[in-house]
């Protein structure tokens, strides 16, 4: 029972941690306008800024962009990383009768 209890609040946790990071994540990536009230638009037109209320300008300004050409490049087949491998199931070698091993009787070839 308080297995159950530790799982859920453990899901919990990390749903919320998510869920903040990903708040956190969008208030701190939100654009703002590069170009300045009464700026020259993309296209060449005189961008007619007029303040609005709270003294923001209505309609606000265009938001920059950049374009690059598109190239085509080759990615590399392999992946390298580090890590360890631990199985699922083991199994435990040993002999049927205790003692020592005196001879082996075993040649080479």
């Amino acid at each position: 029972m308080k297995k159950n209890i530790v799982v859920v609040g453990l899901c919990v946790g990390l749903v919320l941690i998510g869920g903040a990071g990903y708040w956190l994540g969008k208030t701190q990536s939100a654009p703002t306008p590069t170009n300045p009230p009464n700026s020259v638009a993309p296209g060449g037109s005189q961008a007619a800024a007029k303040p609005g209320p709270g003294g923001t300008a209505a309609g606000g300004g265009g938001i920059a962009i950049e374009a690059s050409k598109v190239k085509t490049v080759r990615m590399s087949q392999g992946l390298t990383a580090v890590g360890s491998l631990r199985s699922d199931e083991s199994v435990t070698i040993r002999p049927e009768v205790s003692g020592r091993i005196s001879e082996i009787g075993f040649r080479e070839g």
